[in-house]
């Protein structure tokens, strides 16, 4: 299990556990099924996010004779 599929875990847990205790009408809705399809989003989310993610690197190089300070 890759985190990605705990991010939807951790969704449907606060989702069906802790929310029950606010909106009882919660209680019914928890099943097997609703827990594959948060996992299945958590998987998506996740994968969308890596996808989506930019990687910004900073080269650290010495400053040139010309270069005039900023």
């Amino acid at each position: 299990m890759c985190i990605r599929d705990r991010f939807g875990l951790a969704i449907y847990i606060i989702n069906y556990y802790t929310f029950t205790y606010l909106f009882p009408w919660f209680f019914p809705l928890r099943s097997w099924l609703v827990l594959a399809t948060h996992v299945f989003f958590g998987a998506a989310a996740g994968g969308i996010y890596e996808a989506l993610e930019r990687d910004i690197y900073v080269l650290d190089e010495p400053p040139t004779e010309n270069a005039t300070p900023a």
